[in-house]
């Protein structure tokens, strides 16, 4: 996902609550801002 609430992933979108979110409905891997090669996006792996 590259676009949260109308606001991309890098600036200010909650991806932190998404990847959050993520974890706790069961995603078996989780990437984003901080991770290589994902600072502009998030990654949610079921």
């Amino acid at each position: 996902m590259t676009w949260i609430n109308g606001r991309h992933v890098g600036k200010k979108a909650d991806h932190r609550g998404l990847m959050n979110a993520c974890r706790k409905l069961g995603a078996v891997l989780v990437l984003g801002p901080g991770d290589k090669n994902h600072d502009t996006q998030v990654h949610c792996q079921w």
